[in-house]
């Protein structure tokens, strides 16, 4: 494509610029999209890459199922079990103590914490926190995590001058994850056999061609 001449200050016509077109990426851009349908190709057909999909996917549907899980708490209405306080003195000159709501009316406890957050491990499978989430002229928001081998509890409560006021509270353990084992296994096998509908093995095509020249 060449664009028109143009004139100088003389008046004498100048030849045109030519201008020539961008250069072609199509053999790029084919290159490419082979790499990549050759790579989801590996993928559909890999044994461990199946597997890993099924991992990845139990933990998805653990993880989704525990936020499912979560409570607001009414005021006024007691939570459920696994509902954890934050209290001071801690046992074993531990700087605080988790201790259920329910236990709260059998012994006198302080609310006041030693710091914005801390957290330590007590035995070899229980790990105890809490962390400060705001302060509102209603108290102080507080949220407690309690895991054990099996289950991890969150709770989050406000400190009133009247005592504990629950807010809400979510759990994650062998329920969710025995729940989560359908909904992954039927997931992963649904992806990877439109995958490899979709893009089968480089042999099944020969044949697939042979079977279609011989008709």
């Amino acid at each position: 494509m060449a664009a028109r001449g143009a004139q100088n200050r003389h008046g004498v016509v100048l030849p045109p610029i030519a201008v020539a077109p961008p250069p072609h990426n199509d053999s790029w851009c084919s290159d490419v999209k082979t790499l990549l349908l050759s790579i989801i190709r590996y993928i559909a057909h890999s044994k461990l890459a199946f597997a890993i999909t099924l991992i990845g996917l139990l933990l998805l549907f653990t993880y989704q199922l525990s936020i499912n899980n979560a409570v607001t708490i009414a005021p006024g209405a007691e939570p459920d079990y696994g509902f954890y306080v934050a209290v001071t003195p801690g046992a074993d000159n531990q700087p605080f103590d988790l201790v259920m709501y329910g236990e709260l009316k059998n012994k006198a406890y302080h609310f006041e914490l030693p710091s914005q957050s801390a957290s330590f491990k007590r035995g070899k499978l229980e790990n105890l926190s809490y962390r400060i989430i705001g302060s509102t002229p209603l108290g102080l928001g507080i949220e407690t995590i309690y895991r054990n081998d099996d289950y991890t509890f969150w709770s989050r409560y406000r400190v009133t001058p009247s005592g504990i006021q629950p807010l809400w509270q979510r759990n994650v353990g062998p329920g969710q994850m025995f729940a989560a084992i359908p909904l992954a296994i039927a997931s992963c096998w649904l992806l990877f056999f439109l995958l490899r509908r979709w893009l089968p093995r480089p042999k099944a095509c020969g044949a697939q061609e042979q079977s279609r020249q011989s008709a």
